[in-house]
């Protein structure tokens, strides 16, 4: 056998390999699409469902991420400041 050929059956056998290491975890990994089975369970989503309005969902992500309280906080610090500055500057 000339090198030429053992280099092209090479070529060949480690392009089949590639292939096959592809094509096998992509077959496996939908084989439930491939075959759905009838009797499979499937479980309601409860959790969060967007509404599609906008002041709604801003709304919920203010509360989720806690910018809301932070909010709060911050202008009761500045209402709280502002009361004590004139009584700091004039106590009488």
């Amino acid at each position: 056998m000339s090198t030429e050929k053992k280099t092209k059956g090479n070529e060949v056998l480690i392009a089949i390999i590639g292939l096959t290491g592809v094509l096998t975890p992509a077959g496996l990994s939908s084989w439930d699409k491939i075959y759905p089975k009838s009797n499979v369970i499937k479980a309601e989503y409860l959790g969060y469902r967007p509404t599609g309005n906008f002041e709604t969902e801003l709304r919920h992500y203010f509360n989720v991420s806690g910018a809301r309280q932070a909010h709060d906080n911050t202008q009761k610090h500045l209402v709280q400041n502002f009361k004590m500055r004139p009584i700091s500057q004039y106590p009488n």
